[in-house]
Formats: C-alpha cells, structure tokens, sequence
C-alpha cells in the first residue's frame, strides 16, 4: 500500500501500540504514555486531514479534466473518505466541507 522506503511503518506502529497495555510500568509512566497517545491521536487526525483534503482535490482535478461538469465534480469523494475512516457514507457529506477547509489549522508535527 505504502513505499516502504518514504513512508512510516504505520501496521507496525499499531501492532506496538496493541501492546502497550501489557506492559510492565508505573503508574507515572502510563500517565505518560496517556499524554504521548494523545498527542499521537492528534498528529493522525491532522494527517488524516490534510490526506483527505488532498485526496478531494485529486479527484476534482482528475473529474474535472475528464470533463465532468462543475456542479458534479466532488461526487462520490466523500463517501470514499468515509469509508476509509470506516465511517457511513450517510455521514459523509456533512463532514467533507469541513475535512476541505480544516488542514490550514492542522499542525504540523
């Protein structure tokens, strides 16, 4: 799915992830933990966003040079992200104008 050379090992992060709870360590360092997940669920939602703002983009670029008409390019993009993000299509639409406009505010790590 990836180019393993640029991009990180994002399964193997997960497969990590799974086991932290097993982990034998104190009470300070799962405080810590806790802080370093949080900050971690924000990074990937901020680089879920700004992938997903890029993806709507492509895909207007592409329908538009296959000629699709202005008031219909943009269909189908956002039930594509949400179910990647293994949400209801159903949901989608009220969440991609959002999703377009939110990576300015994204940090970036």
């Amino acid at each position: 799915m990836f180019d393993t050379e640029t991009q990180p090992d994002l399964v193997g992060w997960m497969t990590t992830l799974a086991g932290l709870s097993r982990a034998v360590v104190s009470d300070v360092e799962r405080i810590e933990r806790i802080t370093e997940l949080e900050e971690l669920k924000a990074a990937a939602a901020a680089a879920q966003a700004r992938l997903s703002a890029e993806f709507d983009a492509s895909q207007r670029r592409t329908q538009a040079e296959a000629g699709r008409p202005a008031r219909r390019q943009g269909e189908g993009i956002a039930s594509q992200i949400a179910l990647a993000r293994r949400e209801s299509p159903v949901r989608a639409p009220s969440t991609s104008a959002w999703r377009r406009s939110s990576p300015a505010r994204c940090p970036t790590p």
